[in-house]
């Protein structure tokens, strides 16, 4: 029968997508979802530039584990599935809602790291 638990319909499968950034993962958080991220390799959207605290928002599983997903996700707690609803929609409203922003925020950020580094001697990259 249907479920009543807070977990259910509260996770999409977001198998890596041909994009740069597979729309199923943004459909999901835009809907208050958690991603469940089955991929070896895929770099999420502004992972390395610490925008996004992807381990709070979506669980990410090896491509090998993608025949234990079910069981995985019936391990995990309500109350760690409300908190990475409530981290989803955060970091939605505020970085990924509006990914040009964001990228300018990156860039800034990069080209302030830069002129501090040269003002110090440093030299560029």
């Amino acid at each position: 029968g249907m479920s009543t638990s807070p977990r259910a319909s509260s996770q999409v499968l977001a198998p890596r997508g041909h994009m740069l950034h597979s729309s199923r993962l943004l459909e999901a958080l835009a809907a208050g979802a958690v991603p469940v991220v089955v991929s070896d390799g895929w770099v999420l959207p502004f992972e390395h530039d610490g925008l996004v605290d992807w381990p709070s928002v979506a669980l990410r599983l090896p491509e090998r584990d993608a025949p234990f997903v079910a069981s995985v996700l019936r391990n995990v707690s309500d109350e760690r599935w409300c908190a990475m609803r409530a981290a989803g929609r955060r970091a939605y409203a505020m970085t990924l809602s509006k990914p040009v922003d964001a990228l300018l925020d990156v860039l800034d950020a990069r080209a302030a790291r830069r002129r501090r580094r040269v003002a110090r001697g440093e030299g560029g990259d």
